[in-house]
Order: structure tokens, then sequence, then C-alpha cells
């Protein structure tokens, strides 16, 4: 009875959206309706199954859940943790899955396929609604893909870097040959950089239906960030010899530069989602804002630099691979830059959405052209010295990541951070 004023709520809220809804919400609606009735329907026939499943549990457990197919960044990363971590332990049980759609990446859902078992949507939810009743449900048959918080990987590179088989030999060839079609010799190096912008969302929500989106539109526009910022570090990669990939799902702007070692591959009738993994996963270094395929780089342990950072809170601690540097958080009264400790303590390390930001009065600003060139000038220096720091950057480094923990603890974000810091914050920064 405790949970009537909740549902009696939620039947409310329904109806208001359908009010002030329009077309297109009265057909996902209509939808939503006919799938949840579907599965209600579904549910009567699975429970003397789910019944069976959970007499025998003691003996052998099965598990259910869902994959997070629809974001490349949880799909790539947590699939990775949980096929990697299933071949070196081997459980006792069965673990299903049924896969969230749009689905990102077909080329990875493939991969993974091999590995794990992957199941029609309706074969699956109607156990997991099962499992959720109090009375004959139990958590043991949640399937947990790994133990870190969502789209994290904070194990020690150094001591545990085991990754899936992600290509055939077929696949490498290809892959090195469309490398050669771009003017790659063998040996050359390249760089894949990537710029979040608005269109990046916009793709993403047209795909599927999003009540917040749909009415409020993108609310992380404060990631977002400026191609053209990135022409100068694009040419200072190509003065040293590398290419440059740009990278991207769908970008707002072409960027085009007078150089035969630029690629704008995110505009190129190349792209496909096999060439999006192999690219990333191949690549001498990766430079980012934060989103999406970079996980990729991440996975193959490969250097990455963060840009125009934005998530304090979650910024990248645990690889020694990786160099951050943030948006500068500015008051916009007073145009004073914020340090690191009055982010934390103004609550705008774990902002999530544009309106707390104009709430507060706070202005985010890109890094500079120049600061980002820097931050891979210090990345390059890391490479080069194959990341042993000098004794006066370790100190900075140090004090950093000590200022750092101390606010992570004490403001509850220790969750997405393990219990050593090995990343760097660029030094010219």
């Amino acid at each position: 009875m405790l949970l009537l004023p909740n549902k009696l709520k939620w039947i409310k809220s329904q109806f208001l959206q359908l009010k002030n809804g329009d077309k297109k919400t009265f057909v996902h609606k209509i939808k939503k309706l006919l799938n949840t009735s579907s599965f209600f329907l579904l549910i009567f026939v699975y429970l003397p199954i789910f019944l069976i499943i959970r007499l025998f549990s003691n003996y052998f457990l099965v598990r259910f859940g869902k994959l997070p197919s629809k974001r490349i960044g949880h799909f790539a990363n947590d699939l990775n943790l949980y096929i990697s971590e299933k071949k070196r332990k081997s459980k006792r049980g069965f673990d299903i899955f049924y896969a969230e759609k749009p689905i990102c990446n077909i080329f990875l859902y493939n991969v993974f396929k091999k590995s794990i078992t992957i199941l029609p949507e309706f074969l699956i939810l109607p156990l997991i609604y099962l499992n959720r009743i109090k009375l004959i449900g139990d958590a043991k048959h949640n399937a947990k893909l790994h133990k870190f918080n969502e789209s994290l990987d904070l194990r020690d590179r150094e001591k545990d870097n085991e990754i899936v088989n992600y290509f055939t030999k077929k696949d490498i060839e290809n892959g090195y040959k469309y490398l050669e079609e771009m003017g790659l010799k063998k040996g050359d190096k390249y760089v894949c950089l990537l710029c979040r912008d608005e269109t990046y969302v916009n793709d993403l929500f047209s795909k599927h239906y999003d009540l917040d989106y749909y009415k409020s539109g993108d609310q992380s526009k404060f990631r977002n960030c400026d191609i053209e910022d990135f022409r100068l570090v694009s040419e200072y990669l190509m003065s040293l010899g590398y290419h440059v990939f740009r990278m991207g799902q769908t970008v707002e702007k072409k960027f085009s530069l007078n150089n035969s070692k630029f690629i704008d591959y995110a505009n190129s009738k190349h792209k496909s989602d096999f060439l999006d993994i192999f690219l990333s996963s191949h690549c001498n270094f990766f430079l980012s804002t934060g989103a999406g395929i970079d996980i990729v780089a991440a996975i193959f342990n490969k250097p990455i630099v963060f840009v125009s950072f934005t998530l304090v809170s979650q910024t990248r601690s645990v690889n020694k691979k990786q160099l951050i540097i943030f948006k500068h958080f500015k008051n916009k009264n007073s145009r004073k830059k914020l340090t690191l400790s009055e982010i934390f303590d103004l609550n705008l390390a774990d902002v999530k959405r544009d309106e707390i930001f104009n709430m507060k009065g706070i202005q985010l600003e890109d890094n500079s052209p120049e600061e980002i060139k820097e931050a891979v000038a210090d990345m390059l220096k890391l490479i080069e010295n194959n990341f042993v720091l000098d004794k006066e950057e370790l100190i900075l480094q140090k004090k950093f990541w000590n200022l750092f923990k101390d606010k992570i603890d004490k403001y509850n974000f220790k969750h997405y951070h393990a219990d050593f810091f090995k990343s760097h914050i660029g030094y010219s920064f």
C-alpha cells in the first residue's frame, strides 16, 4: 500500500506528458504501452520457467542482464572488463543478456557476441521483471558486468592489462590496407583527434525517444568544444611527422587543413564501425575532449590527452599514459578563475547539466589552442621518457593528487577512483 501514492504520481505524470506533448510524444507513449502490455503477458508465460530457475539456483545459477549498447563508452569498456574477467575465472552458472537498441557499433557487438550469450529482448526482459518481485526474486540473478562504476576501468594497467580479442588476421590486414590508402607507410605515426560538439548528442537521441532531451534539448553543452581550437595542435603534430585523423560519429563542422597528413575521417566515405575501432586501437596516441570512442584507445592502453575536461570529480586518475587539462571555471561577475578546491566546495565538480552552471553564475572557458598544444607537447615528452618523471614534475603531480584525494574523500566521489593515482595533469597547464 505504501507504493500506491508513487504509482498514482507516476500515472499522473504520464497523463501530463501526453497533455503537454505532441504527436511524437503520443506515438512513443502508445508504443511503450503496447510493449509493456506484451511483456506483462509474457511474464505469466515465463513465470514457470523463472520458478524452475529459482528452484535450481543453488546448483546452477542463471543470471540475466541488459547490455549498455546504446553508448559506445559504456558498451566497449564494460563488456571488455566482463569478458576479460570471465576468461580468467570460470563462474558457476550461466549469464544471458539482451542488447539495448539502437546498437552503437555493430562491429563491437559482433566481437562481444562471440564470447557471451545475447538473446532478443522479449526473451530476457520478462525474466528481469520477474526477478524484481520481492517475494520470488533474488539479486543473485542479476548479471553484473564488472565491479567498478559503469564505464570506468580502475585496474592498475601495469599489473592487469588483459583485453578481449577484437581483431582477426583479416581485420588487421584490412585496417592497414586502409591506412596505406590514406598515404601512411609502414611505421608512420598517427594521432586520433576527437572534439565533442552538439551534433553528437542530437544524433544520439534522434535514434530513440528521450523525454528529458525532447523537452529540454542537450543539457550537457558545457562539454562541447570548437574544432577550430585544434587547428594549431594539428599543424604542430603534422610538422613532427604525425598524420592526424579527425574522429567522430557525426560532427557539426567540417575541418580542413591544407596538408596530406590530415584526414577528416569523420566526414569520410570510408567511415565504418570497424574502422572506428581499428583506428582508435592502433593510434600512437589519442587527443580527446572526453567522449565516446576514446574509450577504445583507453582499452588498448594507448596514451590519451584529455583537454577542456569538465567533469572534475571523474578526472582520469589511474593510468600513467593519460594526461588531463581542464576547462577554466570562471565567476561570471568577477571573471575570477576558480581553484580546484573552489570547484569542489561550490559543488561544481560533478555537474552534468548546463542549468546548474547558469544558476551558480559560472562560465566555462575552453582551453586555448596554445594550451592544447602545450598539453600534447607534455604527452610527447612523457612518451619519449617512457612515462618516467623527473623530481620536480613528480613533486607537482603528488601535490595535485594529494589535494584531489582530500576533495573526493570529503565529497564522496571515491567510487570514481581507485586507491592509487598515476595519471598526469598537464605540466604547462
